[in-house]
């Protein structure tokens, strides 16, 4: 756990300091959605299906160029999935401080108070917490599953007058999720955000 800590912390502080070195407009603001989530497993974790959950927290987005931004997020994020059993379905809840961190292009349009920014990039994130619900019964398997998790996304948003961004975000994770070398799974993840901005 502290080596993940460490791990997140070093990857904001290089950002910051790039960040600095460009020395170009930056906004910050407040970001939520709704996540369809999905656990992809392996030969041992079959017919998945998806989970509605939730993000939101806080984004910075770093203007490196003139077509180019650099945006840094902290979220609450509620992950998981559904698992086919013989009585219904085992719906899983992963909760995750995540921190995605993307590069964005600017398109601009014909409008000027409107942008497209399709991004690439990188979501590490820890485990807060892992619940199972099955035949009416909730279980802590926080102790079951690894407490680091990270993955690539890819994304498009789109800018109104710099205010208010739209847009949405696909995550694949690239980690395994669970501690057990007996079992391989991953997160999936689509992403609808909707993002304000403070200043």
């Amino acid at each position: 756990m502290k080596k993940t800590i460490f791990f997140l912390i070093a990857i904001v502080i290089i950002a910051n300091l790039f960040c600095q070195e460009a020395k170009t407009e930056r906004l910050t603001g407040f970001k939520g959605g709704v996540n369809r989530t999905r656990i992809i497993g392996g030969k041992d974790v079959k017919d998945t299906d998806n989970r509605t959950g939730y993000f939101f927290g806080l984004y910075t987005l770093e203007q490196l160029s003139e077509n180019s931004v650099l945006g840094i997020d902290m979220l609450f994020s509620a992950k998981g999935g559904k698992i086919k059993a013989y009585h219904g379905a085992a719906i899983t809840e992963l909760r995750y401080f995540e921190l995605p961190i993307h590069f964005k292009h600017i398109i601009r349009t014909t409008h000027n108070d409107a942008e497209v920014q399709p991004f690439v990039g990188m979501t590490p994130a820890i485990l807060l917490k892992g619940i199972s619900d099955y035949d009416k019964e909730r279980k802590d398997i926080t102790k079951d599953l690894e407490s680091f998790d990270f993955g690539f996304n890819i994304g498009v948003d789109i800018v109104f007058q710099k205010r208010l961004i739209l847009g949405v975000t696909y995550t694949k994770g690239v980690t395994n999720i669970m501690k057990s070398t007996d079992y391989s799974a991953t997160n999936s993840t689509v992403s609808f955000n909707l993002n304000t901005v403070f200043f």
